[in-house]
């Protein structure tokens, strides 16, 4: 099954696809001078090594400009890696940009660890089964960036899940750009 070879790579060569990660979005920023906030991935956390759930923000140049690991895990997610420990702005050429991934967008100490520190846009990334997580993940956007009064914007993880193969199940949701 796909999460069988998924766990056998992450076993066996997780530097191999971290690194394969950031050749092609830190490829992808340099090609069209833009910083892009790529798709989180089981990867080795670039802090300590510890597979996590980790989205990457890269800068016009391609260079890696820091990485956030998701704090509040799925059922599904605790099978593959473990909890990050905090959350923290990274500073791109477009300002300071806080991320939130799945879950944490739902917690309001997320949105504000991340102002308190000098975000200046929330950027929040779900991947919904159902339009029930889809609506509160797409709720807990636009609280967070109603409380801390920033711009946000959030995408969502569509198409079908390879994952689960015992079921039929699609990711859903709209990205949507915020302004408070």
């Amino acid at each position: 099954s796909f999460a069988d070879a998924l766990h056998g790579l992450l076993d066996v060569e997780a530097v191999r696809l971290w690194q394969a990660y950031c050749d092609l979005y830190g490829g992808l920023a340099r090609e069209f001078a833009v910083t892009i906030v790529a798709p989180s991935l089981y990867a080795p956390d670039p802090i300590d090594g510890a597979i996590r759930n980790v989205a990457a923000v890269f800068g016009p140049d391609g260079v890696l400009l820091g990485a956030q690991a998701k704090l509040v895990l799925s059922r599904l997610d605790e099978s593959f890696c473990r909890p990050g420990s905090t959350w923290a702005p990274i500073a791109s050429e477009v300002g300071a940009l806080g991320l939130m991934l799945g879950s944490d967008v739902l917690y309001p100490e997320a949105g504000r660890a991340l102002a308190f520190q000098g975000a200046e846009v929330l950027v929040a990334q779900g991947a919904s089964l159902t339009p029930t997580l889809y609506n509160k993940q797409r709720a807990g956007a636009l609280a967070r960036m109603q409380d801390n009064q920033l711009f946000a914007a959030s995408s969502y993880l569509v198409g079908l899940n390879l994952l689960a193969p015992t079921h039929d199940s699609t990711f859903i949701g709209r990205s949507a750009i915020f302004a408070p």
